[in-house]
């Protein structure tokens, strides 16, 4: 007899439990001979019986002992080769930023004691290594932004302190790229390799040091002051002034002394006095009545000269402590208490406030303030303006609305020029006068006052600032 068959109510629940079996690809790292080391931890990867350390090929050769014994295994590709793109071959690409250890020899690229962080046999410091890191990429070249392959970007000041991983800090390295172009050489113009030129408005730090270029005092770490280094890179309030003082009646006829102040942007304050063609001598350099100093003519003759360097922070024997105020005080050079040249330490000029737009990269012109006197014209064609910075005379001939022409007072030459003109206020103007593409200069004019500041350009950098009256 069959027992009844009982069907499940409707309502009850059916549960079906289904076990899948979990499908997993067992992934192991590399390990290219076999030996069961992986190759991010083998000492030698190819078993070839030379360690990675100093193996020119560290993923290819003949093993010599394991289940490969005999046979050619790995690539062919040497450390050196810019095909070779996994040196070690872990299979972390020679420029990821997990590769820490690039020819596999077991010392972090960042440690001080690697000295060939791709193991191509030649040192990072090496003249001819111009790889670093192996990944393929030339040191100088602008795609190149892990120089040394060990993670931190090349721009990256607060990590990166030794973008060439040759164990020499940025900030005492001579040549902090490894390019193989010393940072003071002429042709060095990306001193750390961080793909901005070092007079790219967006380069705030040339040698990629601990330092803000506004806060160095060696930009571009040449070993040169940034005072005395007339290829360092310009701050925007970074300003240099020079005038000649006035010759007095003892002063023979051809000499003459100059006084320049130069402003850092890091504090540092510089004044100069030099001197031609007086008697030689000791002279008195006297500021505001307090004698500071001498300025010495050697030579012979007419054919003397001397200069004497003031600085708030002095870093050679021939600079002496500037611990004095200088700015629009009176200057005179003595000597036996007869006075050969006077005049008033120049102003260096300052650049406008943020907020205010028209004057942001215009320096202030003396008597600036004052609103009497002749307006500024709507158009400077068909005028001439005689400029005096109290060492020089030249006038400016404005002859077409675009051309004119500079003459030189004193030698009679006469150079041509093209020129932009903009009326600024009702008293005040500018004028960019380019001679060529490497020099051009720039005019602040304020008509009020018959003043002018002029920033001088020479391949794009400023040069040097004037100040003076114009007629």
């Amino acid at each position: 007899m069959k027992s009844p068959v009982r069907y499940l109510p409707l309502c009850a629940s059916l549960v079906l439990i289904l076990t899948v079996p979990a499908r997993s690809e067992d992934r192991r790292a590399p390990d290219l001979d076999g030996d069961g080391i992986p190759n991010i931890v083998d000492p030698d990867i190819d078993n070839d019986g030379i360690p990675n350390s100093i193996d020119p090929n560290v993923d290819g050769g003949i093993a010599l002992t394991g289940p490969f014994a005999g046979r050619y295994i790995g690539d062919h590709l040497d450390n050196d080769n810019p095909a070779e793109m996994d040196i070690d071959g872990d299979e972390l690409r020679d420029d990821s930023l997990g590769e820490l250890d690039i020819d596999g020899d077991s010392l972090k690229d960042d440690d001080v004691a690697e000295e060939d962080i791709d193991g191509d046999g030649r040192r990072d410091d090496s003249p001819t290594e111009l790889d670093i890191d192996g990944d393929g990429r030339k040191d100088d070249d602008l795609s190149e932004d892990d120089i040394d392959g060990d993670g931190f970007d090349d721009n990256d000041d607060a990590n990166e302190d030794d973008i060439d991983g040759d164990g020499i800090s940025d900030d005492d390295d001579d040549d902090i790229d490894g390019d193989d172009r010393l940072n003071s050489s002429d042709d060095e113009d990306d001193t750390d390799g961080d793909g901005l030129k070092d007079d790219d408005p967006d380069e705030h730090n040339d040698d990629g040091d601990s330092l803000d270029d506004r806060d160095d005092d060696d930009d571009d770490n040449d070993g040169l002051h940034d005072e005395d280094d007339l290829d360092h890179h310009p701050e925007d309030d970074e300003h240099e002034v020079e005038m000649a003082l006035t010759a007095q009646a003892a002063a023979p006829s051809g000499s003459r002394v100059r006084v320049k102040v130069q402003q850092m942007a890091f504090g540092e304050t510089k004044f100069e006095v030099d001197g031609r063609g007086l008697p030689a001598g000791d002279y008195q350099i006297v500021v505001d009545g307090i004698s500071r100093g001498v300025l010495t003519m050697s030579g012979s003759g007419s054919e003397t000269e001397a200069e004497a360097e003031y600085e708030t922070g002095p870093d050679n024997a021939e600079e002496r402590l500037l611990d004095f105020e200088i700015i629009g005080l009176s200057v005179e050079i003595v000597r036996d208490g007869v006075i050969y040249f006077s005049g008033t330490v120049p102003t260096p000029p300052s650049v406008g406030s943020d907020d205010d737009e028209e004057s942001d990269d215009v320096p202030a012109i003396p008597g600036s303030g004052s609103t009497t006197g002749d307006p500024a014209p709507d158009t400077i064609m068909g005028l001439s303006l005689t400029l005096d910075d109290g060492g020089t005379l030249a006038r400016l001939d404005f002859l077409t609305e675009t051309n004119g022409q500079e003459v030189d007072l004193v030698k009679t030459d006469t150079s041509g020029f093209t020129f932009v003109y903009e009326k600024v206020s009702s008293t005040t103007a500018t004028i960019v006068v380019t001679f060529d593409a490497s020099k051009r200069d720039e005019y602040s004019l304020n008509f009020a006052a018959k003043s002018f500041v002029r920033s001088e350009y020479k391949d794009g950098v400023l040069n040097d600032v004037d100040v003076g009256l114009f007629q």
